[in-house]
């Protein structure tokens, strides 16, 4: 196969992959994430908090698309008080092998299907990038977690 061949081979097949608002982001969440947050977002005891209409102060912060981007981007680990009054202690992994349009197609699912983010929220592959490119470890995502709790309203 010669080398122009090839290329237009993989143009065609770059070109039929679906925009970023096509993926789909519940299954990529059911692939990825509900081990640790169980079903439907619902957290699991003392693991993992829940994800499902738990993020109203979060989402209310400017900052939460920032935030969201940095915590598949850095992780997070320790322990922390979630919106539901409990306080879980595990592990939030690294997504660093997923790419940035799956990754945010799971924020996206996250925060518009279990939650309401609010009119005009958007979180796209560019937020993810710009995450990674910060190298957030899990301190810096702590620091702006108690950024976004004590700004949001109440």
């Amino acid at each position: 196969m010669t080398f122009r061949r090839a290329l237009v081979l993989a143009s065609l097949a770059l070109a039929t992959l679906p925009a970023h608002a096509d993926l789909d982001g519940k299954a990529a969440f059911e692939a990825n994430c509900i081990a640790c947050h169980g079903a439907g977002g619902a957290g699991v005891p003392g693991v993992a908090p829940p994800l499902a209409r738990a993020l109203d102060r979060h989402l209310a912060s400017p900052q939460a698309a920032t935030y969201f981007a940095q915590i598949v981007a850095g992780g997070l680990n320790g322990p922390i008080r979630a919106a539901d009054g409990e306080t879980y202690n595990g592990v939030m992994p690294v997504f660093g092998t997923h790419a940035s349009e799956e990754l945010a197609a799971i924020l996206r699912y996250v925060t518009t299907g279990l939650n309401d983010a609010p009119a005009g929220f958007d979180l796209g592959a560019a937020d993810i990038d710009a995450a990674r490119a910060r190298k957030p470890t899990p301190a810096d995502n702590r620091a702006l977690r108690a950024v976004l709790l004590k700004a949001a309203p109440r």
